[in-house]
């Protein structure tokens, strides 16, 4: 790829620098996903469209305990039986398609309800 060509010719401190660089990046994008992903189950409560245990919080953290708890276990149960590879083709296009229609919502109700 290209940055394993460009930091290869900055010797050795390249490679580990672009490494530790994408390493980085994808932790801070797993953390954010956790954070945001896991307060949906909580707000579906909060509208009643989920069971109300989804809407415990905890009394120090000031997390939806249970929603990261079902969170965990859905990863889980869809990452048990496929390969990574087909779970990172899953992701990124149910992820497309949730960000679509979140767009098209907007639009539809500045249109509808302005």
């Amino acid at each position: 790829t290209f940055f394993s060509e460009y930091g290869s010719s900055w010797m050795l401190f390249g490679r580990y620098f672009f490494a530790t660089s994408v390493a980085l990046s994808t932790f801070g994008a797993l953390l954010s996903i956790i954070l945001s992903f896991s307060r949906l189950p909580h707000v579906g409560t909060m509208e009643h469209m989920l069971p109300s245990v989804f809407g415990l919080v905890s009394k120090k953290g000031k997390t939806p305990v249970t929603s990261l708890l079902f969170l965990g276990f859905t990863s889980v149960c869809c990452v048990w039986p496929s390969n990574i590879g087909d779970l990172i083709v899953y992701v990124g296009f149910l992820s497309w398609i949730f960000w679509g229609l979140c767009f098209a919502a907007v639009i539809v109700l500045r249109i509808k309800k302005p």
